[in-house]
């Protein structure tokens, strides 16, 4: 990012056109925000890896075992990231960018936030610093409001259903020989309870023709 707004720079403030000028301080002025800034480093790594999964979702290759998978995956590597070292990581970046920049840096504003999005205001407090605002009041909700999006669209009933099928689809060779070696013994002996066995022997009987004789 710092390459991109030293570049920008360079072409706002040598060129001699006015338009270029304008929407190249336009561009800085947005840029150079301390908001925008930790939002980049936010999320970049978040929608790095799901546009990973996007992709393979939309693979020709892709087989719904696998998808649930990556969903699984993705949900997790969302749920780890959501720690306080994880954020405070992210938040020096931003204020090193930012003092590299000559970016001023906001103070906490008192106002009661939550620790986590609920129906409720138990977990409601004062933040005492800035990183921790901006941690419970913008980096753990937008987390909570991804992982909460990704579970209605792919809760755990729709994923054990879809393994379920999966694995109907996925028979191996030696599974589905079983299989049918295991339904060709149910008919036969379906079959075997309603053969009448006086009919089989006088049917036998009248279908042989040639005596039988018996060596004394």
């Amino acid at each position: 990012m710092s390459a991109l707004i030293k570049a920008l720079e360079n072409i706002t403030y040598s060129t001699k056109q006015t338009d270029v000028n304008a929407k190249g301080r336009g561009l800085l002025y947005q840029l150079k925000n301390f908001n925008f800034i930790l939002g980049h480093y936010m999320m970049d790594p978040i929608l790095t890896m799901i546009n990973k999964v996007s992709k393979y979702l939309q693979s020709e290759n892709c087989d719904l075992l696998s998808a649930m998978n990556y969903i699984k995956s993705l949900r997790s590597a969302i749920n780890d990231i959501r720690s306080e070292c994880n954020f405070k990581y992210i938040y020096d970046l931003t204020v090193s960018m930012c003092k590299n920049l000559d970016v001023t840096i906001p103070k906490p504003k008192k106002r009661k936030i939550s620790q986590r999005i609920d129906n409720g205001g138990s977990n409601q407090f004062f933040p005492d610093t800035n990183e921790q605002e901006l941690r419970l009041g913008s980096f753990y909700p937008m987390l909570d409001i991804i992982m909460n999006g990704l579970d209605e669209r792919f809760n755990q009933d729709t994923i054990n259903i879809i393994s379920s099928i999966d694995k109907l689809l996925n028979l191996d060779i030696t599974n589905t020989e079983r299989l049918n070696s295991l339904m060709l013994i149910a008919i036969e002996q379906e079959i075997a309870v309603h053969i009448d066995v006086d009919a089989v022997i006088d049917d036998f009987k009248n279908k042989v023709d040639y005596k039988r004789t018996m060596t004394l």
